[in-house]
Formats: C-alpha cells, structure tokens, sequence
C-alpha cells in the first residue's frame, strides 16, 4: 500500500509538532500565510511550498488536507478543500459557530468528501475507553463530570492566536476541549450557567460553565488562558468514578469501582492521523470517534455560551446589521 499523503494548509507551531510525529514522506506539500515560514516548514520535512491552497488543489496528487490555520480561517479554508474533492481534516474548533459547521458538513455529505474535526483527545485510546465505560454502564448513573484547562497565555507560544478577536479567548482555544469531552459522555445540556472574565478588548480569558446533563447529571467545566489549572478530568457514578490528570492530552487514567484500574497510552496526534487515513482509505466521510453530529452539537453549544457571556466575534457582528439594513 503507497504511503499516505498529507497537504498541510498552515505551518505553524501546532503543524510543526504535528510534523515531527509523522516524520518525512507522509506530508507532501504545505502553505501558508509567511512565504518564508511555508519555505522553511518544506525544507524541514522534505516536501513541497506552495504559494497558497488554490495553486496545492491544481498540483493534486494529495489524500488528504490537514488545515491548521487561524481558527477564523477554518471554515473558508475547509470548503475549499471539500469543493476540490480533497478530504479534510480541521483543527478545532471546527470553525467559528454552528452555521459553518453545518454548511462544511452538508458540503461532506452531499459530495461524499471525508470531512473530520481534529479534537485529538477524542482519538485517544484512553478517552475512547473512557467513554465505552460510561456509556456501557460499569459506573452506574452518572451523578458529576468535572473538566479543567487553564494555561497562561505567556507561556503557550500562541498569544495571537488567542488573542485574535475574530476566533480568540480562552472558550475556542481551551474551553472547546471540556465541552466535547462533556458532550461526548452526557449529550447536550437542556440549560446551564456561564460565568466568564474579559479583557479590555472583549476577549474571554476565563470562563465557567456549570450545568446538568439530560439524564440529571451535574457538569463543571472551566477554561482560562490567563492562569494555570490541573486541568484534571473527572467522572463520578453510583459505581464507581474516572480520574484523567492532563485529560486534554491524555497518558493515563485511573477507573476506580470494585477495584482500582490504571490505564495507560502514549499522547500524540498519531491516533487521530491514523484513524483519518483508514477512514479515507474506506471510502468513509466520517470518523467514529468524532463524527459529524457531535462537532456540530459542540458548536451550537459554543454558540449558546458566548450569547451567555455576550462574546461576539466582529464578522457576527458585521452579519447582524446587514440583516437589519
């Protein structure tokens, strides 16, 4: 079987770790918004510049398109790889709101283009096994899910990606990880609080979302990018509860009912890379451990707490009063 080979639309700190996972000969081209950065991000991993993703989809010759750009450049990015036939793979957040969300899946469904959000936690073999135990009952009813990522914002690399107004602030950059692990575990909450902090200019830099699942269970997520947390996972049941430490990028966790369990995997983007190539290769538009309804779910979840907490992105805003000129 020939190699799979991956277009990398963006090069930045996260295609670069990315990268060196993979190693040389699975990524075949790359671009990005710096001529030079794209330059040097080819010579480092053996593959070919190109001088933006219209001149990659012309070249071809890709299985499929890992975009890693800005998150408000997902969306325009996504569809252009599904329009051209390529299947896509798009860090999360997926895009900005449902809205996108939805148009990027229709767009999968109707051309039969693999389309897959990249919540690499999602893939891990410690949160797929996680979230068999739950759903197959060995905890009892579930009474109390708590998730945690906080991380200063100084010490990440990523200031402007956070700080972007348009896609920016702790909920889409940190936050996104607890909602989809809580939605994964207890659906979609029929209602819930948010607490959130801001700065001068709008951005959430700290965010609390508390609530109870449809079958009664409790939630308590928080978010920040403007301190450090344990960012610790747990589930608690009538029967028994899970401890994840570092949930967002998982290596362990500890199943505790009739007797004590300790699970352990090696982190990295390699579960979620495979798990797309064996979904392409299949013929498949969708991944199991992250299929399409539950990106949109999480977003339409994402869009109900920024109208909670009054986060509103400057593209909305502009939609707004068209609709009302």
């Amino acid at each position: 079987m020939s190699a799979f080979s991956w277009l990398f639309v963006g090069n930045g700190v996260i295609a670069r770790r990315v990268a060196e996972e993979l190693g040389k000969g699975r990524i075949l081209g790359v671009t990005g918004r710096t001529p030079e950065h794209t330059r040097a991000f080819a010579h480092n991993y053996g593959c070919r510049a190109f001088s933006d993703l219209s001149e990659a989809l012309e070249a071809g010759g890709f299985d499929a398109a890992y975009v890693n750009a800005p998150n408000r450049a997902h969306f325009e990015l996504s569809r252009q790889c599904l329009l051209a036939g390529l299947p896509v793979l798009t860090e999360k957040p997926v895009t900005l709101n449902a809205a996108e969300a939805e148009e990027l899946i229709r767009l999968s469904k109707e051309r039969r283009v693999f389309f897959c959000e990249g919540m690499w936690t999602r893939f891990s073999p410690i949160i797929q096994e996680v979230i068999r135990r739950v759903r197959a009952g060995e905890l009892g009813k579930i009474r109390l899910l708590r998730a945690d990522f906080c991380y200063p914002y100084r010490l990440s690399g990523f200031s402007q990606r956070v700080f972007d107004p348009e896609g920016g602030g702790a909920l889409m950059d940190a936050g996104i990880y607890t909602l989809s692990f809580c939605q994964s575990l207890l659906g979609l909450p029929g209602d819930f609080s948010v607490r959130t902090r801001k700065n001068g200019e709008g951005i959430d830099l700290f965010d609390e979302i508390e609530g109870v699942g449809p079958e009664g269970a409790e939630f308590r997520l928080r978010c920040g990018i403007d301190r450090l947390s344990l960012c610790r996972a747990e589930i608690r049941g009538t029967r028994g509860k899970i401890s994840i430490p570092l949930f967002f990028k998982p290596v362990k966790a500890v199943f505790r009912g009739q007797k004590r369990e300790t699970m352990r995997s090696r982190r990295g983007f390699c579960w979620e890379f495979e798990a797309v190539e064996r979904a392409v290769r299949a013929g498949e538009i969708e991944c199991g451990q992250m299929p399409h309804a539950d990106s949109l779910a999480v977003m339409r979840w994402c869009d109900a707490i920024r109208k909670k907490a009054g986060i509103v992105f400057p593209s909305e805003q502009v939609q707004k009063k068209d609709r009302t000129c």
